[in-house]
């Protein structure tokens, strides 16, 4: 559902299962100029942007950083960056981040 010309609402609903799903899905998404900016578990925010040549790496670490503590998801933000990646959002079960295409080291802090 678009609202105005600039924010995309999708009603979808993954689990830590389709994570390689999801990730294709946002990797069509910012083909199409669109970034997201928030997920729930039902739903995808996004913004149109005018940033070219990303994609996305979805990591199935949920939101609980081993304790749901601010310190552990600043620590994640860091790691994120140590390995080019710009956190974006996340969810109960999933975190989000963006990198240009020609980055191949991917983010998964444990297996599904």
């Amino acid at each position: 559902m678009k609202i105005g010309g600039n924010k995309k609402i999708v009603f979808l609903c993954f689990d830590e299962a389709d994570c390689e799903t999801l990730e294709n899905y946002l990797n069509e998404m910012a083909k199409k100029g669109w970034l997201l900016n928030k997920i729930k578990n039902y739903h995808l925010t996004f913004v149109k942007t005018d940033k070219s040549n990303f994609k996305y790496n979805v990591d199935p670490l949920g939101k609980n950083f081993d304790g749901d503590s601010y310190i552990d998801k600043m620590t994640y933000i860091k790691y994120c960056k140590e390995h080019n990646w710009e956190f974006v959002c996340g969810n109960n079960i999933f975190q989000i981040s963006i990198s240009e295409e020609s980055n191949n080291k991917k983010i998964k802090s444990k297996s599904v």
